[in-house]
């Protein structure tokens, strides 16, 4: 549509309205497969990039299989407060039947984060995670990993969901146990280059 330009009183400047409508943003994908650790499983996934027309980050999924389920859901709010600062959560559960063992896990992670530029940003996660072991004779252990892990990220991709152009550099480490608590202690770091 035609813009609407609408002088500013006093000021030497305009506004300029121009009605526009965003492209839909939601994807769902459905799958399928076989692999060793697994066996058959079935997984589907729902990503929207525009949850309730306000621009938040909605993820779900899900897979089920003859050794393996996993579910999984997460929220990001990308302009927290108005402001370059990304706020979110995780909820996730998982089970997988192994040869002699069960292993069960569950938990939620927080993430802050804040944009630094056109193309990075700085994202801090914590993540708290209890693990089941459950042998073939109905032992159960448990252990709890609770850690920490500071990221940095730089994407210069043109599609989110689709790049063709564009490439994406991430740094991070992991640090769990200590003053974090949690019975599982270590410290790990991490690249990936898309």
């Amino acid at each position: 549509e035609e813009a609407t330009i609408r002088p500013r009183t006093g000021e030497d400047k305009v506004d300029i309205v121009i009605q526009g409508r965003e492209a839909n943003r939601n994807e769902i994908q459905v799958g399928g497969g076989v692999s060793g650790l697994d066996g058959a499983f079935f997984s589907g996934s729902y990503a929207t990039r525009n949850f309730l027309g306000r621009g938040e980050i909605l993820q779900t999924y899900f897979q089920l299989g003859g050794r393996a389920t996993r579910y999984s859901i997460s929220f990001i709010e990308p302009w927290f407060l108005g402001r370059p600062y990304t706020a979110g959560f995780s909820l996730f559960k998982r089970t997988t039947e192994y040869a002699n063992f069960e292993q069960g896990g569950e938990g939620l992670s927080v993430q802050l984060g804040r944009l630094l530029g056109d193309f990075s940003r700085f994202d801090v996660t914590y993540l708290l995670e209890d693990v089941t072991y459950t042998d073939s004779r109905n032992n159960v252990s448990r252990s709890t990993t609770s850690s920490i892990m500071p990221v940095y990220t730089y994407d210069t991709r043109n599609n989110f969901f689709r790049p063709t152009r564009g490439f994406r550099l991430q740094l991070a480490a992991e640090y769990a146990g200590g003053a974090l608590g949690g019975s599982n202690y270590f410290f790990k770091s991490y690249s990936n280059e898309t």
